[in-house]
């Protein structure tokens, strides 16, 4: 058992390690930086002050350092996943659901926060009409006193 565990892991490695020397990212990762790339890109387009002195590439170098990958290593695969373009077709896609899975949690957590207020705002509310109930009683009962 313990040898075919270590078996394993040394396979593991090679792979890995393998895709990293050739300069290939795996296409998992590769969606993963494009679907980065991809918001990099949406906000550089919606800030008017950085659109124009943008340099897409430096901006993206950081996201490939954070995969451990160079800007080389992103082109070489670029070239690569291009020589069959449904590989690299079925690479945009996970890119993309990436992004709408992202947005429908930001949605949700949106939601929820907006859920949240309402019910803060709605306590707040019904703590206020008992404040006010409680002080028509105490009103009612020091009148009925005054008369009686």
């Amino acid at each position: 058992m313990m040898r075919r565990s270590l078996i394993l892991l040394l396979v593991s490695v090679l792979l890995i390690s393998s895709c990293k020397s050739n300069g290939i990212i795996p296409k998992n990762k590769m969606a993963d930086i494009l679907s980065e790339m991809f918001l990099v890109d949406q906000y550089i387009d919606d800030v008017p002050e950085i659109r124009g002195g943008a340099d897409t590439l430096f901006v993206y170098e950081s996201i490939f350092n954070k995969y451990g990958y160079t800007s080389d290593d992103y082109i070489k695969s670029v070239k690569h996943y291009m020589e069959n373009i449904d590989n690299y077709q079925k690479i945009l896609l996970r890119a993309q659901n990436k992004l709408k899975k992202n947005e429908q949690l930001l949605s949700k957590q949106e939601e929820i926060e907006n859920q949240t207020e309402l019910d803060v705002k709605m306590k707040l509310t019904d703590k206020d009409t008992s404040d006010l109930k409680a002080k028509r009683s105490k009103k009612n009962l020091k009148i009925k006193e005054i008369v009686e």
